[in-house]
């Protein structure tokens, strides 16, 4: 929505969080020969989480001259139906389930809604290349739950949940960003653009989360800060049809094991004042940790490799005044 030939607003809503995830075990019992079933479904382990935070961006920008372009957004987070379904369905007992009885943990999670804002410059360098820079400060997300408690898990040092018997809060650092990015548009007969770009995330000095529930605790995760990395290529075909390729790689705050890279592809379409793009990111990490459900009569002690893949599928829509 332009105001003036230099000037602009705009205005979009999209997922910030996609809390949504469902995993059902099915759980068999080994029953000794002359059974005809000698593995019966006996129950189900359940993790379940739903909802999503959504975030609503106002944007500001405009033009300094020729070649400055500065931008200004407040984005607002707020939840949509956060919960949380962890435990055990049990059909018949036996030693294989994590309990002897159904139990199931359901609680309601919400934040207080926040607004976090953020800067940006674009800086032309020559008629086609441009230096791009971001920062957005950190911000504390408060959320309010039903019993849900953060914790560390003591074999793997990784963040873990458990359970109180009483309604719970905990805020969560969303740490300080900078950015920096270039743009080139290359001189060749057929349009292509290529962009590339640094991001560092101050991790280690937002490690830590005040718990409250029937005590004050603070949970220390010690992160790392991490640096992440991207490079993409649009390709117009025929002029007309932008294909866009792209890789990014980024480190974790919870170390090197779950480092990860992610690789995009995706195109758009223009139809008088309407812009629709399309996108596909895949990416996968492995990682160690303890048994989400350990059978009875065993402990947590052994480690399980955990495979992790994605696949996200996005699509924008745009409208211009």
């Amino acid at each position: 929505m332009a105001l003036t030939s230099s000037s602009s607003v705009s205005v979009s809503g999209s997922p910030y969080w996609d809390m949504r995830y469902e995993y059902s075990e099915e759980v068999r019992a080994s029953l000794g020969p002359g059974v005809y079933n000698r593995d019966p479904v006996v129950g189900y382990h359940l993790l379940n989480s739903s909802g999503i935070i959504q975030s609503l961006k106002l944007g500001l920008a405009t033009k300094i001259g020729n070649k400055i372009r500065i931008g200004l957004s407040f984005e607002s987070l707020y939840n949509n139906d956060l919960s949380y379904e962890s435990g055990v369905n049990v059909l018949d007992q036996d030693d294989a389930l994590a309990s002897d009885t159904t139990m199931i943990h359901n609680i309601n999670l919400s934040i207080d809604r926040l607004v976090r804002p953020s800067l940006g410059c674009i800086i032309g360098l020559r008629p086609n290349l441009e230096l791009g820079l971001s920062i957005a400060p950190s911000s504390e997300m408060n959320f309010n739950t039903g019993g849900l408690v953060p914790i560390v898990n003591e074999k793997t040092q990784l963040p873990g949940f458990s359970f109180s018997d009483s309604s719970s809060s905990y805020t969560v650092s969303l740490p300080q960003e900078l950015g920096l990015s270039i743009v080139a548009h290359l001189d060749n007969p057929t349009k292509t653009i290529m962009t590339g770009g640094i991001n560092f995330i101050d991790w280690e000095n937002h490690d830590t989360q005040m718990v409250k529930h029937s005590m004050i605790d603070t949970v220390d995760f010690k992160y790392q800060s991490t640096v992440g990395i991207s490079f993409g290529v649009e390709h117009w075909i025929l002029n007309k049809t932008p294909f866009r390729f792209g890789f990014f790689y980024s480190e974790s705050p919870l170390g090197d094991e779950f480092e990860i890279t992610n690789v995009s592809i995706g195109s758009g379409w223009v139809y008088n004042n309407i812009s629709v793009d399309v996108a596909a990111i895949f990416g996968s990490v492995e990682y160690m940790y303890t048994d989400l459900f350990t059978p009875q009569g065993q402990d947590a002690s052994t480690l399980e490799r955990v495979n992790e893949s994605n696949a996200v599928l996005k699509a924008t829509l745009k409208y211009s005044f």
